[in-house]
């Protein structure tokens, strides 16, 4: 059973162009969608049957007729800052963007060290106490200077000498 061009949605015809694609390049394009807009496509798909080569063809010269005149393009920046971040090393992305880097949300846990800083010095120089000098010393140049002299003082002679 074949599909009618004229009752196909908007999803319908972008997973019909996806699914003719082939699954390399769907893949590439895919990862660029919001979950929103997949959830659309997935149930676009569901539904679809068979389309005729010719029918085909009109939905790809309906898509190259919007994509030239820039519809459906949400969220272009934030689109093309990933396409960019992804394609380009940083510092050709440096070259490009002259030195300005796009605002990015942090990735990751946020960083631990101003809580370390609010532990008691004792209790975390006891923690230190069991760690590689090495370790300790890496921990303790993450902090302010008074938090980190601090906890040297707490801990032996001999340590601290080796910290340092």
């Amino acid at each position: 059973m074949t599909t009618p061009l004229t009752t196909l949605t908007r999803a319908q015809k972008a997973a019909a162009i996806l699914v003719a694609m082939g699954k390399p390049s769907a893949s590439r394009l895919l990862k660029f969608f919001k979950q929103e807009e997949l959830k659309a496509l997935i149930e676009g798909a569901r539904l679809l049957r068979t389309i005729p080569q010719s029918d085909l063809e009109r939905i790809v010269a309906e898509f190259e007729a919007e994509f030239t005149e820039g519809a459906g393009l949400l969220d272009s920046a934030d689109r093309m800052d990933t396409i960019l971040n992804e394609s380009l090393s940083p510092e050709e992305m440096s070259a490009i963007m002259g030195n300005k880097k796009p605002e990015a949300a942090p990735e990751g846990p946020p960083p631990i060290w101003p809580d370390l800083e609010k532990l008691e010095p004792a209790r975390l120089g006891a923690f230190l106490a069991g760690e590689h000098p090495q370790t300790a010393a890496m921990v303790l140049s993450k902090l302010a200077p008074q938090a980190a002299a601090s906890v040297l003082l707490t801990l032996t002679k001999p340590m601290r000498g080796e910290i340092i």
